[in-house]
């Protein structure tokens, strides 16, 4: 029988999956995960990577959903922008119903070509598609 700690998702499994997912070095700053308020099982986690070279500046934001069930530690790319200038912030990750639900905010980066208003966009998960209870 699997304990509850053992579906716990630790900071350093989900920055550890994170960074084989997008073959991240060590180098590229990944965020701590957030959590529902009652859960341990789920988190949503981000990172965002600038660059400048002599062409301009390059940066991507990526946000993945990890959930953890008796099969182990699983991820859902939720969003991703690569090259463009737009960064990605985690508002909240909440369970609603039968759903997880993560809040992402964007803006334009520092030297981004691109202008547009900051926007919140939510993205709805069933938990029963996950496997979760």
């Amino acid at each position: 029988m699997t304990s509850v700690e053992d579906i716990d998702i630790k900071p350093g499994e989900a920055k550890s999956l994170l960074r084989k997912l997008c073959r991240l070095d060590e180098t590229t700053g990944v965020e701590e995960p957030i959590y529902p308020e009652a859960r341990r099982d789920v988190c949503a986690i981000r990172f965002n990577d600038s660059k400048k070279d002599s062409e301009g500046c390059y940066s991507s934001s990526n946000v993945y959903l990890m959930y953890k069930t008796a099969g182990g530690l699983n991820s859902r790319s939720l969003i991703a922008c690569n090259g463009f200038g737009i960064m990605f912030e985690l508002r909240e990750i909440a369970e609603r119903e039968n759903d997880i639900v993560v809040l992402i905010g964007s803006h334009c980066g520092a030297g981004s070509y691109y202008h547009i208003p900051d926007e919140v966009w939510e993205s709805k998960t069933n938990k029963k598609e996950l496997g979760l209870k």
